[in-house]
């Protein structure tokens, strides 16, 4: 399953020697117009500890981004056969304090080719350009407005990451982490990445959190979260997360009557606190839970 992840960084560890912008707008139109590499000032890692198995990439597609542009994309098929791998993504390195106090956000567009057979991507804060896969970083995604959802495999759609936490910090990196199964193959494609001081979610209806509202009942145990949902009509997707972004839980929920009381068994959870995330494309809600 491929799966994009945002960190931040905590401390500064590979950024000396490297010149930062406050600005970033790339929509990989010229540089990826033709040839499979990377844009200049962007970088690729892809970790070395899977020995012989091909490691994922990131590459420059002419005619997969938005609007049939050029775009990024990364895919965990080789030779006819997926691998569990995973791929980062970096941007330039950014430092926001020219932003300051005023609120800057990331915005970037994605789908995947097909959401429910794996394919994740998680969105990561990192200092450490040469190895974000063990560095310390912190993960964006719970707070992306909207979640990822089953729309994505479809369809584009455009995600919100505030950013204005960091802006008085040193330089980072936004990483996006694409991980695979060994069991399912899809591409996840990325268009249109920048810096901005407008929230479009905040204007957008048919984004609305208001819309779809979820509630954790009683105290979550290990084995046992049960979930109040209001407000809802239809199918969704929900899907249980990690503080370090990783799913430890997805399904596909169909909400019949506004109202549904639904039970999430059988996870032998780890004490500690979780995300959870459930949209449609439409209308979405992400929560946070305690299990003791």
């Amino acid at each position: 399953m491929k799966k994009i992840i945002l960190l931040v960084a905590l401390t500064i560890l590979s950024t000396s020697g490297r010149s930062q912008i406050s600005t970033l707008s790339q929509n990989f139109d010229g540089v990826c117009a033709s040839g499979t590499g990377i844009p200049s000032s962007w970088l690729e890692y892809t970790p070395a500890h899977l020995g012989t198995i091909p490691q994922g990439e990131w590459v420059c597609t002419s005619n997969h981004g938005k609007g049939g542009t050029p775009g990024m994309q990364c895919t965990d098929t080789f030779n006819n056969a997926t691998h569990l791998d995973s791929s980062f993504l970096l941007t330039p390195l950014l430092g926001l304090s020219s932003y300051v106090p005023g609120h800057v956000y990331l915005q970037f567009d994605t789908k995947t080719s097909n959401f429910l057979l794996g394919g994740e991507l998680t969105i990561l804060h990192t200092t450490d350009s040469t190895d974000p896969d063990t560095s310390t970083a912190i993960n964006l995604t719970p707070g992306m407005m909207p979640v990822f959802t089953n729309g994505d495999s479809t369809d584009w759609v455009t995600h919100v990451i505030d950013l204005t936490p960091y802006e008085s910090t040193g330089p980072f990196y936004i990483a996006f982490m694409f991980t695979s199964t060994a069991t399912t193959g899809s591409i996840w494609f990325l268009d249109n990445v920048l810096l901005t001081s407008h929230n479009i979610t905040l204007h957008e209806p048919e984004l609305n959190a208001a819309d779809l509202k979820m509630s954790i009942i009683g105290m979550s145990s290990p084995n046992l979260i049960q979930v109040g949902i209001t407000n809802g009509n239809g199918e969704y997707q929900m899907a249980l997360t990690d503080m370090t972004g990783r799913v430890i839980y997805k399904e596909q929920v169909n909400v019949p009557n506004l109202n549904l009381r639904y039970s999430i068994k059988g996870l032998n959870l780890a004490p500690g606190m979780y995300f959870l995330k459930m949209g449609n494309g439409q209308s979405f809600d992400v929560i946070k839970l305690i299990v003791q």
